[in-house]
Parts: structure tokens; C-alpha cells; sequence
């Protein structure tokens, strides 16, 4: 069985406006002195692979260089499960969220609307059962100031619709 493979031109690489990927690719090309290879993320341009010098990868078959691009690309998949985060947050708790809502006389289905998620995931947020995104504490704060809350309902109001609706 063989792999799909895309053949790219490094040589107009420079010349070329670089496209964005619209999924997971790993492409190899033969040049003189081997093969090389590459990578490419949804959303991303492709990710050639160097060695430690900072030159392509050469290798010395095709699919060598495609197991050394599936290699680099789980490399990539499985980095991007831990936080790259250079900041620690203090995320807001399930009874602060309660509060805030009872303050703002204000349901966890209205939240979900305004925060463009589905009530089981507030009340998840609220029970404590996941932890709530960093950006809630803010909005819910932002909502106590004067006039905000009316803003934010214009906003929601205007992209949001009744899925039962069609």
C-alpha cells in the first residue's frame, strides 16, 4: 500500500506566496542528493524538515522521508496536548461563577449564549467538573459594569439564532 505523497519544489519556495494547508499533509521531494521532506498543518504553511545545522533534511529514500515526516509530525500533534503557555492564570471556580450569575440575575443558559458554548459545558464549569476558560472571570465582570450588559446582548442577539428555527 502506498502513501499518498505530495511533491513540493524547493527551489520556488521563495518565489511562490507560501499557501496554507487545509489539512494534515507530509510531503517528500527527490533532489539530487536524497530525499527531503515536509509537513504541512491545517491552517499552517508547510513545515520543511532541517537537521541540526539548520539544512534540509536529506534522506536517503522516499519513505525513509516520509517515516522521519510522520515522525515529526506526531512530534508536533503530541506538543501541542501540553500548554506552551508562559503565564500561569487563575481561572475562576464553579461557586464564584454561581455567584456572579445570582449578581448579574442572570441563568447558565444565558451565560452559554453569551460565551458561545452549551449550557452542560457551564454547568460542567460550575459544578466544577472542568475548569472554566480564563476569559470568563473577565466577561463576567465586564457584564456588572453599566451599559455592558446591553452591548453584549445586542452582540449575542445579533449573532445568534434558534437552531430549531432552520
Amino acid at each position: 500500500m502506498n502513501p499518498k505523497t505530495k511533491v513540493f519544489d524547493l527551489t520556488k519556495r521563495t518565489q511562490q506566496p507560501r499557501r496554507q494547508s487545509k489539512r494534515y499533509e507530509i510531503a517528500t521531494q527527490k533532489l539530487d542528493n536524497g530525499f527531503s521532506a515536509a509537513v504541512s498543518l491545517p491552517g499552517k504553511t508547510t513545515e520543511h524538515l532541517f537537521d541540526p545545522d539548520g539544512d534540509i533534511a536529506l534522506y536517503n529514500g522516499r519513505w525513509q522521508a516520509l517515516g522521519a515526516a510522520g515522525l515529526h509530525l506526531c512530534d508536533i500533534l503530541n506538543s501541542q496536548t501540553r500548554s506552551t503557555m508562559k503565564h500561569g492564570y487563575e481561572r475562576i471556580g464553579g461557586a464564584e461563577i454561581a455567584a456572579a450569575l445570582t449578581e448579574l440575575d442572570m441563568t447558565p443558559t444565558e451565560l452559554a449564549i453569551h460565551y458561545g458554548t452549551d449550557l452542560r459545558r457551564v454547568m460542567k464549569w460550575i459544578h466544577g467538573e472542568e475548569d472554566a476558560p480564563v476569559p470568563l472571570a473577565l466577561l463576567l465582570r465586564l457584564l456588572t459594569l453599566p451599559g455592558v450588559r446591553e452591548v453584549a446582548q445586542e452582540h449575542t442577539d445579533s449573532v445568534t439564532w434558534d437552531k430549531r428555527d432552520g
